[in-house]
């Protein structure tokens, strides 16, 4: 069943959204930092937790409101929807692992050491995404044609 939902284009659609999403979180630090701000405040910070956990977010609205992207992600079993889920946040973690341990971390405003304590805060901020991601994934409302797929899905035992 999981073979017939998915196919290449699927995944080229899918791949793409994912890389608009990956370049716009890491263009959030750039346009925070090139913001003017006055002398008295002190500019915000981008932290890897802030990071991960708004990029859950936003994979969740992703797979929640995408007209195609969401019946078809309604449509496969709540396991992979956890695992794609998963998925997408541990490469994003790896990603910033990489900017970081490349030296382009700190380019673009990212407090992220490419050592031990570095890696243990990205896992700390994995987590706090993971249930970012699961609770906003719970309180979004379901549309109409997620609602019947579900119902089809729950009706035929997949």
């Amino acid at each position: 069943m999981f073979q017939k939902l998915v196919k290449i284009r699927d995944f080229h659609r899918f791949f793409m959204i994912l890389v608009v999403v990956i370049l716009a979180l890491l263009l959030v630090p750039i346009v925070v930092q090139a913001a003017p701000m006055d002398q008295e405040s002190s500019g915000i910070t981008v932290t890897p937790e802030l990071l991960v956990s708004i990029a859950g977010i936003v994979i969740t609205l992703i797979f929640s409101y995408t007209p195609g992207l969401r019946t078809r992600f309604a449509a496969l079993q709540t396991e992979y929807q956890r695992l794609i889920m998963l998925g997408i946040l541990v490469g994003i973690v790896a990603g910033i692992v990489g900017l970081s341990c490349a030296g382009f971390a700190a380019d673009i405003g990212l407090l992220v050491t490419c050592n031990r304590s570095g890696v243990v805060n990205l896992v700390s901020a994995l987590i706090i995404a993971i249930m970012a991601n699961q609770s906003t994934y719970s309180l979004t409302p379901q549309t109409t044609d997620v609602k019947r797929v579900r119902t089809q899905r729950r009706l035929t035992g997949i």
